[in-house]
């Protein structure tokens, strides 16, 4: 691929048929599903083209979420998210690549755009945060890096995780890890669901700080603070 029609494309991976708690993607929150909050985020990132990467399973389940959003869907293999990744970049002659995933209501836009802008100024093929909340994040990868994994890896699990082979192969791949400037949004924690104690958390989070608009970064954190080990074992017992 020579000619880059897209210079930047936000990539958010949802499938609705995840083992440990399925669905979990249109779970209702405060002010809308799992993914319409994703998606609300996403949409304030500075791209060029913004895509839904699913399977054809979740295609219809989805499909409601993402009407009248600036995304449009890409159907691509179920298991194999590496190509579902290639696949979508190849097509529409993406440059770089956001990759977000449905499971993480609570990502940063602002924060997105920053770690872009520091993808772009060290000339990187991935760059991600350290020490944001996971869940917060995203990975930002140049098509270029993506092809090679494509084409080089044959390790099934990293076609699930699609940087995986990057990371294993740190000689051949510029990997930048930045930390924040901000040492107010430094914090350990995770705010990604995964399982039902995961939305159990988040739900209160939306409870607590949703107020029409995505939640800042800042905000979380001093929230995530502020509740100890104790007060959030209270959630999963409830």
């Amino acid at each position: 691929m020579g000619h880059f029609a897209v210079d930047l494309a936000v990539c958010l991976q949802v499938r609705i048929n995840s083992e440990r708690l399925p669905f979990k993607a249109i779970l209702p929150l405060k002010g809308g599903a799992v993914i319409q909050h994703a998606i609300s985020s996403l949409s304030r990132v500075k791209a060029d083209l913004y895509l839904v990467l699913t399977d054809e399973y979740s295609y219809e389940y989805l499909k409601p979420f993402v009407v009248n959003t600036p995304f449009e869907i890409f159907v691509g293999p179920s298991d194999d998210v590496l190509a579902r990744y290639y696949l979508a970049a190849n097509r529409y002659s993406v440059r770089t690549v956001i990759r977000a995933t449905g499971d993480n209501p609570l990502v940063s836009a602002i924060y997105t755009n920053k770690i872009v802008e520091v993808h772009r100024a060290s000339c990187s093929d991935l760059t991600h945060y350290l020490e944001i909340p996971l869940g917060t994040g995203v990975e930002v990868i140049e098509y270029s890096a993506l092809k090679r994994a494509y084409f080089e890896s044959v390790d099934p699990f990293e076609h699930e995780h699609i940087t995986m082979y990057m990371y294993r192969h740190r000689d051949s791949f510029r990997v930048v890890e930045e930390l924040p400037k901000e040492p107010g949004v430094r914090c350990n924690s995770r705010v990604s669901i995964d399982t039902v104690d995961d939305y159990k958390k988040i739900s209160r989070i939306y409870r607590d700080l949703y107020v029409g608009e995505p939640i800042e970064l800042f905000e979380l954190v001093e929230w995530l603070r502020k509740h100890t080990s104790r007060d959030l074992h209270s959630i999963k017992t409830a």
